[in-house]
């Protein structure tokens, strides 16, 4: 009966091992939670009413190579490559 206690479906080890998947899927959940919350003011930023175009601007400057007319580029060699 002591040994019960302590192993099996409903023994003391699986309740503690239960214990922490459930602490370890709330931390998890609320990471999700941050990132829809994040992804949904992303989303917000880029139709309608709310259109941001300073964001629109950085988002196509990240996802192409994209310059303003009045915008140069320069390229650095390193002193090794000479």
């Amino acid at each position: 009966m002591f040994l019960q206690l302590f192993s099996g479906e409903r023994g003391l080890f699986t309740w503690h091992s239960l214990r922490q998947q459930v602490a370890y899927m709330k931390t998890e959940n609320g990471l999700l939670e941050r990132e829809i919350q994040d992804l949904e003011s992303q989303a917000k930023r880029l139709y309608g009413q709310t259109l941001d175009w300073d964001y629109v601007d950085e988002q196509a400057r990240k996802a192409l190579p994209v310059l303003k007319e009045s915008e140069e580029v320069i390229f650095l060699i390193p002193k090794e490559a000479k």
